[in-house]
């Protein structure tokens, strides 16, 4: 986890969120209080870091039955969507199940931890090429799966979303309720649609599982074939398949057809919806929703939003990026006796956490 790249985020966007806080003091203290919830969770997983570990003893942070967080110590055997095994010193094996694992602390290979500095650095070819060697250095399959997870985050934040969904679906055959769902790469704006991935996914679709189905409708969803991609993600939504993450996940997705149709009242209904979701999950979601706002002229709104993915998220780095463009953009609309510096700030965040991106050279 990385914790310089959060202190700098909040003090080059001090400015603005001060600038706001007199007449919209509720945005800013939703914003900090999200922001303490992420720095905290990351945070901790740094102190778990650094806590001494007995030689080659893994950890992990589990939250117990009655919310206290608890440390476990042992070897790791297996994490999936099933649950953690985790084999102590002495004793049972013990089994997790894995809504309850907030963290995992292991040896991981080099080449890992340095593909996640060069991805936040905006380098991430040089992160992907990084990852394929820890890859080949890994033969736990549950730590294989951790660096596949980071592939598809890569691939997309590069611009190939063929690559990443390619990577993904190796990643849930193996694993079809992977703890790494939040890396499903979905399409949420207009630009990600393309031939290469459309005709792709028109296979996938055919697919019986629920995630392939998922990742496929978001490809085809606004093309030819809309109206059956809308039909499975309906399906998908009713929750049928067991797994919570990817009916609201569909359901979400459906409201990219109602960007430009629905009411202020559904919008509102949209983003209690949205967060019911792990934070991990709510940039494509909070997008929509911003956009949506936007049409109907309600900047305020649709800054709240877009700035919530551009200050408090870090993947899809393509669309955290576009939040931020978004969100330079939106400003001036607002009625916040908002100046250029300010906006200036905002596009300033963007070229220095995103350099790779299309968005920092946009006017």
């Amino acid at each position: 986890m990385r914790s310089q790249p959060s202190k700098l985020l909040l003090r080059s966007t001090r400015g603005l969120l001060n600038a706001v806080r007199d007449r919209y003091g509720w945005i800013c203290l939703l914003l900090l209080l999200l922001c303490r919830s992420s720095l905290t969770s990351r945070c901790f997983a740094e102190e778990v870091s650094r806590e001494p570990a007995e030689p080659v003893q893994d950890v992990v942070l589990i939250r117990g039955g009655s919310g206290e967080l608890v440390r476990l110590t042992g070897i790791v055997v297996e994490y999936a969507g099933d649950g953690l095994l985790l084999r102590p010193r002495a004793g049972a094996d013990r089994a997790v199940p894995a809504e309850q694992v907030l963290a995992v602390e292991t040896r991981r290979q080099p080449g890992f931890l340095e593909a996640r500095k060069e991805k936040a650095a905006g380098r991430v070819e040089k992160a992907l090429a990084l990852l394929r060697d820890a890859m080949s250095g890994e033969s736990r399959p549950w730590a294989r799966r951790e660096i596949a997870a980071e592939i598809v985050r890569c691939s997309q934040a590069a611009g190939n979303d063929l690559a990443a969904c390619d990577v993904f679906l190796k990643l849930i055959a193996e694993d079809p309720r992977t703890p790494y769902m939040d890396c499903i790469p979905l399409a949420w704006t207009p630009d990600q649609q393309s031939s290469g991935v459309e005709n792709a996914a028109q296979g996938w679709l055919l697919d019986a599982r629920p995630a392939v189905q998922l990742l496929a409708a978001s490809y085809l969803l606004l093309g030819p074939r809309g109206g059956e991609a809308a039909a499975r993600l309906r399906n998908l939504s009713l929750g049928r398949e067991g797994d919570p993450r990817i009916a609201l996940l569909a359901a979400t997705q459906l409201w990219r057809t109602r960007i430009l149709t629905a009411p202020p009242e559904e919008i509102e209904r949209w983003e209690a919806i949205a967060e019911k979701l792990p934070l991990p999950y709510r940039s494509g979601p909070y997008y929509v929703i911003a956009s949506a706002w936007a049409h109907h002229g309600r900047a305020d709104k649709a800054v709240t939003l877009y700035l919530k993915v551009g200050l408090l998220c870090e993947d899809p780095r393509p669309l955290v990026a576009r939040c931020l463009w978004e969100a330079a953009n939106t400003l001036p609309k607002t009625g916040w006796e908002e100046d250029a510096a300010r906006v200036e700030s905002l596009r300033r965040e963007l070229r220095q956490r995103f350099p790779e991106s299309r968005w920092t050279s946009q006017p």
